[in-house]
């Protein structure tokens, strides 16, 4: 019987999982946490409990970016793009990307703060079209991204370790549907240019389309064994990096970014999805996260770093 649950069930990792849970009796993982030790004393109070997480992965990117800047000297930036092509927006097609993107829309997919449920827009599909498409193009065309999608519901997701400490918990964010949507359509566009002239390395294997962490262990073990048949030494260095998308430095990926063809325009729209221009140096991020624990929700604060929960944009990593 159980084997034939997993068999059935194999393609759809949720269904997986939830009989293998059973099968084993093992809980859902505790997402709240009770107590939170803070500046040595025990806080369990819900609201403080937000607060005191909200505050901790608020900082925690900036507090080891600025470490990485103790540690290496910054390369001086280049004053003129090195790639012969350039990247703009295309203009986005009703038919073609609003549409399909509605209609692969998971209905049980979590509603974000803004209260519009997936289910409400595939349901709405055809009606709101249109406008979702002239919305889009705006947000293109102005080089902005609308301050109400950047704001995302947060999650803590207990780890190991003592669940008592803020650093052994992960955020898990939900975002309004309608951001996901933009971000995908842009995915798609970045990535077709990315591929179409050959800007990625051929070893990346993350974030790759048809590429995948399996690709990636079978092309290192044929190099190996390769050698073997060689009698060649091999030798292999693993990088375990930490909170590796917050401490991306926001000023070197635009400047990247821009020196691999893409527009002034492109670069607003992306400089207003991960940051507030109000001011040159620091960068203030203007993504809001609300932290709920308990049902309390934390004051909305902006963190400081790109959260690797952001929805399309690791590819940019």
């Amino acid at each position: 019987m159980i084997y034939i649950l997993i068999n059935d069930n194999r393609d759809k990792s949720a269904e997986l999982w939830k009989t293998i849970n059973e099968v084993t009796s093992r809980n859902p993982t505790k997402t709240t946490p009770s107590c939170i030790i803070s500046e040595n004393a025990p806080v369990n109070d819900p609201r403080s409990i937000a607060t005191i997480m909200n505050d901790y992965f608020s900082s925690i990117g900036s507090t080891l970016a600025n470490k990485i800047k103790d540690l290496i000297k910054p390369k001086p930036t280049k004053t003129t793009a090195t790639s012969p092509h350039s990247f703009n927006f295309k203009e986005v097609d009703e038919a073609a990307s609003v549409l399909q993107e509605l209609s692969k829309l998971r209905t049980t997919k979590a509603t974000g703060l803004d209260g519009i449920s997936a289910k409400l827009l595939r349901d709405s599909t055809y009606i709101i079209a249109p406008y979702l498409t002239k919305i889009f193009n705006l947000s293109l065309r102005c080089g902005s991204f609308p301050d109400i999608w950047k704001k995302g519901k947060v999650t803590p997701i207990f780890k190991s370790g003592d669940p008592t400490s803020s650093n052994n918990y992960r955020p898990i964010t939900i975002l309004p549907t309608l951001s996901k949507l933009l971000e995908r359509i842009v995915h798609h566009q970045v990535y077709n240019y990315l591929q179409e002239h050959k800007l990625l390395a051929s070893q990346q294997f993350g974030f790759r389309s048809k590429l995948s962490t399996t690709i990636a262990l079978a092309h290192f073990t044929e190099q190996i064994l390769d050698n073997l048949d060689h009698r060649k030494i091999t030798g292999a260095v693993s990088i375990d990096l930490r909170k590796a998308f917050d401490t991306v430095d926001h000023t070197i990926l635009l400047e990247k970014l821009r020196t691999i063809g893409f527009t002034l325009s492109v670069l607003d729209w992306f400089c207003s999805r991960l940051v507030l221009l109000v001011s040159i140096k620091p960068y203030p991020s203007n993504r809001d996260q609300q932290f709920n624990v308990a049902t309390q929700a934390s004051n909305c604060r902006s963190p400081s770093g790109k959260y690797s929960w952001t929805t399309s944009l690791p590819y940019l990593y």
